[in-house]
């Protein structure tokens, strides 16, 4: 009993962190919408030589740094992650696990898809894309699907884990990885900073649902 009262006590806090996060992801879209598209434009640009915007200020490594990093916010990588680690955790005997995985990965994936039907938002114009694009701009799919991959992935390594050290360090891969895939497809030029912002919201606000059902059918230790 006083193991299950301690899983509760976790994913309360667990919970009450993805809300903020959440929140505070709505909150800087909301920001963003008020400052309007010369704020955006500018955080489009900044990236970009003055005079031909097709050129980057970045050296060169980096701008390739860049693009091998937004790919693993592609569908190919997410949706391979998450069916890898859906299978070693159902090997492990950890079938919730297994499940949350899976159900995180293809319910973030319909999610960002329903939303891109709904808004229908041309992507950027303002400079070159830097990467090849097929579909509209709101929500990003890359924040959307490395935020429920990663950090689904994340949380559930570190309910496993009991050195702090660890912990922290598999929470931060899980934050750090969809934040930095997201700021990539604003610094190629091919998704506005309110896309990205609206895929990390979506997609914290849905690895919290599919936790939140997901502890129900946890078994009791």
């Amino acid at each position: 009993m006083v193991q299950i009262a301690e899983a509760g006590e976790m994913m309360q806090a667990e919970r009450r962190l993805l809300m903020l996060v959440a929140a505070l992801c709505l909150t800087g879209l909301f920001m963003v919408g008020l400052a309007g598209d010369h704020v955006e434009g500018m955080m489009l640009t900044v990236w970009r030589d003055a005079t031909d915007p097709a050129l980057y200020r970045l050296p060169r490594w980096l701008l390739i740094y860049v693009e091998d990093l937004t790919a693993m916010g592609g569908l190919p990588v997410t949706l391979s992650v998450a069916l890898l680690a859906a299978i070693l955790l159902r090997l492990l005997d950890r079938p919730v696990d297994a499940a949350l995985m899976l159900v995180s990965a293809g319910g973030g994936l319909l999610l960002g898809m329903g939303l891109k039907l709904a808004f229908v938002r041309p992507r950027p114009d303002l400079v070159p894309h830097a990467v090849e694009v097929l579909t509209s701009s709101f929500p990003s799919s890359h924040a959307t699907m490395s935020t429920v991959t990663y950090l689904s992935l994340a949380l559930i390594v570190a309910d496993r884990v009991s050195r702090p050290a660890v912990k922290t360090y598999v929470l931060a891969l899980g934050c750090g990885l969809p934040l930095a895939i997201g700021i990539s497809r604003v610094v190629l030029g091919v998704h506005w900073p309110s896309d990205v912002l609206g895929g990390w919201a979506f997609g914290t606000a849905w690895v919290l649902l599919c936790r939140s059902v997901a502890f129900r059918f946890q078994p009791a230790h």
